[in-house]
């Protein structure tokens, strides 16, 4: 039965049909651009990125096992061989360059040759004077006639020998006492001297009152090491020395609890 509001022209379809149709075309067509959309790449950016460029340092850390020690320091030995009476300073005592570190009684056959060079100055000594007597002696018959030309030549060359033999004899004392070792006096007043070669730490005492000592003095390589200076004062370098690599701290503050900062690699 056909419904007497709807008008229907001829070769027409139905209005709700095609309001039907149309609506299924709009869904299709969401459809079909929903997926392209998918499919779609994302719009990428530029292949970089921008940011603030600025000067820093580099910081590298290293982590290994070594020793540290001071990058300079020296080993004091003994200008003697003998006994140590006393030792003035402790480990990490700051000295200065003179400073005395210790005093050490020569043994005998060390005190014998200092003997012996006391005993050739005194002996160089007399004879210049003996030598010089007896040249202004020759010197006022020369001049009185009384004697020939080769006898004051004789007594002049004497006088001159003489005087070199004892400024040879002083400058072997001198050479001793500068060592630290005062030769001038007798028992207790000849004790060798050692002082501190250089302004810096004690950082290692080897010997206590009462140890025998050897000289050092004929050879570097030997000698027994009384104590270990090092340099600077406030030990302001100082080197780890590992198996393959060596690294310097810039400031000896600077070493805590294992850590090194600032070093610097020394291959």
């Amino acid at each position: 039965m056909t419904n007497p509001t709807e008008t229907t022209k001829p070769g027409r379809k139905p209005l709700r049909t095609r309001i039907l149709a149309g609506a299924g075309v709009v869904l299709a067509a969401g459809v079909v651009l929903a997926a392209r959309g998918r499919n779609r790449e994302p719009a990428q950016g530029p292949p970089f990125r921008l940011g603030l460029v600025q000067a820093e340092d580099l910081q590298v850390s290293v982590r290994d096992v070594g020793v540290v020690d001071p990058a300079t320091k020296v080993d004091v030995k003994g200008s003697v061989s003998g006994l140590v009476t006393a030792v003035k300073v402790r480990e990490g005592d700051t000295v200065r360059r003179g400073q005395l570190l210790a005093e050490v009684e020569p043994d005998v056959n060390q005190a014998q040759t200092l003997a012996a060079v006391q005993a050739k100055v005194a002996s160089a000594e007399v004879k210049f004077n003996h030598a010089e007597r007896d040249f202004l002696q020759q010197a006022a018959l020369y001049r009185q006639g009384l004697i020939s030309d080769k006898a004051y030549r004789a007594a002049k060359v004497e006088r001159d020998l003489a005087e070199e033999a004892r400024t040879s004899a002083r400058a072997d004392f001198q050479i001793v006492e500068d060592r630290g070792i005062p030769i001038r006096g007798k028992g207790s007043a000849q004790l060798a001297r050692i002082s501190a070669p250089m302004d810096g730490v004690v950082i290692k005492k080897e010997v206590e009152p009462g140890d025998t000592i050897t000289s050092g003095v004929s050879n570097v390589g030997v000698g027994t090491v009384l104590s270990t200076v090092a340099g600077g004062g406030v030990l302001s370098v100082m080197l780890i020395s590992c198996a393959d690599r060596r690294f310097e701290i810039g400031l000896y503050p600077a070493l805590r609890a294992g850590r090194v900062s600032p070093m610097e690699a020394m291959r």
